[in-house]
């Protein structure tokens, strides 16, 4: 009776977590940045950016359908608390198959559960729970069928090495870890039985991203970022699309001065009893279990230190979980020697305590009073922007938080929202389609729906400061201020708006994301003269000019005259939705540059290109041939 009840105590601790500590800390109010999307993109239906996390996002999507009297919000929020605190019982029960006793394991739950940055996590919602609960276990089922040698814990963790491949990048650094703790035994069962586990891990690792399709071809979706209109896209969205650039482009020199001592102070600073603890657990394990762990975390470090994005440090969770299961090895070892001198009453009482320190350190979790108000203050601005109208944003987090409170029932039917980068202050090209909307030349789009606003109808933007009225009056857009509103109307540009069109001359590689940009905001760069494209090599034409342009929601035409050694037409326009791409009648292959925007190549000579909304429904044949491959987000 002892030990059943035993079994259950990690359970119950984590159980605990959630009521005591992670649920207080959800709020009901709209997030900000990457928090904002996911409180949508799954009660919405809708997707975020690669790799599309579908799993997520139709868990997200249950939670908002079985909470309807909360908001979207709330419902993520919460479901990021259950996901964590499932996590913690997790690390509990692989902890018991590593061998440590009930207070050892539920010391390992604790105090992995208690880090500052574990609790962040739990508080918002993000698709990292998720995956923290996936490797906890496949680690967890590695280590039972280490140390019992039974099948089904194999078996457990086979599907949820396939639940999370359909869910995070980083779950490639769990092969490793299969591999170490198979390496020179035979799966075990019948042949049926490992074809069949083999088989279900597959179908979990590649029918989420079905959902991906069926939403890419959906009459209308409320948010959607990562497509499939295409197998090649899919594939690309699945495996990280535009992300990819980031990893190994960090050399030697900015390795060793760099990447190593930021990883280092990470490491340290998140968790900073896990990483001694761990490794020195490492030393005691032994077996099949010893070789998974330092598999999954050896393969874990040499992707955190290739891999070079701004907000890497929540990837240092999936690892914490290595350690916290390495350190109840070392911690039961601990504990039989104080056993032997005091009895094993004090340490069963003290550890479990001990584990808990770590919440003397404060949570990375916004006030909610903060998110109130950040709520309040945008649910005024998109009350009082007029139907038929759009409020510019600017800055990727604060449009989001408009984004999904524009979505959110009752929210604001017929209001706009176009997110425009900060960036795009210093480089005036990219407010092109703001300006030649409001000059009345072509109708803005909004992404990332992609719903066509009426030429000319009213923009405007939410509570600017001075300084950004400063800067935008300088770039030609005069303001009209609203009485008794806080939203400031723009008005049309005195300034010819930038082309929509053009033939570049040349073509330049585009590199990751964040250096295309800065290769963008060089006083040098002139867009009409070049364009950044991902992959292959410099190539240089000749250019030509675009002698006419019409443009309406639905189609595009272009007018454009090449010189003699041909060049490449590009439609400065976000289009994010299928379009067929016509040159003089013909459908020609396209492809995106300045991770925006579409582009054809042309020979010399006058040609007609059209581009027009592509509403055919889904076909394997048009779908495997990949015709849209500029539609990578």
């Amino acid at each position: 009776m002892a030990d059943h009840a035993a079994r259950w105590l990690p359970l119950g601790g984590a159980l605990a977590l959630c009521l005591l500590l992670y649920l207080p800390s959800v709020t009901a109010f709209a997030g900000q940045g990457d928090v904002a999307k996911f409180q949508l993109v799954g009660p919405a239906l809708g997707t975020a950016h690669p790799t599309g996390y579908p799993l997520h996002t139709l868990l997200s999507h249950a939670a908002a359908r079985l909470a309807p009297d909360r908001s979207w919000p709330e419902a993520t929020n919460s479901l990021s608390a259950l996901l964590t605190a499932l996590t913690v019982a997790a690390v509990g029960a692989a902890a018991r198959a590593l061998g440590a006793r009930p207070s050892v394991a539920l010391a390992a739950a604790l105090a992995f559960g208690a880090a500052p940055a574990v609790r962040g996590a739990a508080a918002v919602a993000e698709v990292y729970p998720l995956h923290l609960l996936l490797v906890a276990v496949v680690l967890g089922g590695l280590a039972a069928h280490a140390s019992s040698g039974r099948g089904m814990p194999l078996v457990v963790a086979t599907l949820a090495t396939g639940a999370a491949l359909a869910h995070h990048a980083t779950a490639v650094c769990l092969l490793p870890a299969f591999a170490a703790a198979l390496a020179g035994r035979p799966l075990p069962g019948s042949r049926v039985r490992r074809l069949a586990t083999l088989g279900g891990a597959l179908l979990l690792a590649t029918l989420p991203y079905l959902y991906l399709v069926e939403r890419s071809y959906a009459e209308r979706v409320t948010y959607l970022e990562s497509r499939a209109h295409s197998a090649a896209q899919l594939a690309d969205v699945a495996t990280g699309g535009p992300f990819k650039g980031h990893l190994a482009r960090s050399g030697p020199a900015e390795l060793l001065s760099h990447r190593i001592p930021w990883f280092a102070a990470q490491a340290l600073s998140g968790g900073w009893w896990l990483l001694p603890a761990g490794l020195g657990g490492l030393y005691w394990a032994r077996g099949a279990a010893r070789r998974a762990l330092v598999a999954f975390l050896v393969a874990s470090a040499l992707f955190l230190l290739l891999y070079d994005v701004p907000d890497l440090e929540a990837y240092l969770l999936a690892p914490f979980v290595a350690l916290a299961l390495a350190a109840a090895i070392l911690v039961e070892r601990l504990a039989e020697a104080l056993a032997r001198r005091l009895g094993r009453a004090l340490p069963a009482l003290a550890m479990p305590g001990l584990a808990l320190l770590p919440l003397l350190a404060s949570a990375p979790v916004e006030p909610s009073e903060a998110a109130r108000a950040r709520e309040v203050a945008t649910l005024a601005a998109l009350a009082g922007t007029p139907r038929g109208s759009a409020l510019i944003v600017l800055g990727h987090d604060r449009g989001l938080t408009f984004e999904l409170l524009r979505a959110q029932p009752p929210g604001s039917p017929g209001v706009g929202v176009l997110v425009v980068p900060e960036a795009a202050l210093d480089a005036p090209f990219l407010l092109g389609p703001v300006a030649r909307h409001l000059a009345g030349s072509a109708p803005l789009r909004l992404p990332p729906d992609d719903r066509a606003l009426a030429r000319g109808a009213p923009l405007f933007l939410a509570d600017p400061d001075e300084a950004l009225r400063g800067r935008l009056v300088a770039l030609g857009f005069p303001l009209e201020p609203q009485a008794g509103s806080s939203l400031v109307r723009l008005a049309a540009p005195a300034a010819q708006p930038p082309p929509l069109a053009f033939v570049v001359e040349e073509l330049e590689p585009a590199g990751p994301v964040d250096r295309a940009l800065r290769r963008i905001l060089e006083p040098s760069f002139d867009p009409t003269r070049t364009a950044l494209v991902v992959g292959g090599e410099t190539r240089r034409g000749s250019g030509g000019s675009v002698e006419a342009f019409a443009s309406e929601p639905d189609r595009i035409r272009i007018e454009a005259s090449v010189a003699s050694g041909g060049g490449w037409l590009v439609v400065q326009e976000t289009l994010r939705a299928r379009w067929i791409v016509r040159v003089d009648g013909v459908e020609a292959p396209s492809f995106q540059v300045d991770y925006a925007y579409p582009a054809v190549e042309l020979e010399a000579g006058r040609h007609v290109v059209e581009l027009e909304r592509d509403r055919r429904p889904f076909s394997w044949s048009r779908w495997l041939a990949s015709p849209w491959g500029y539609l990578v987000p």
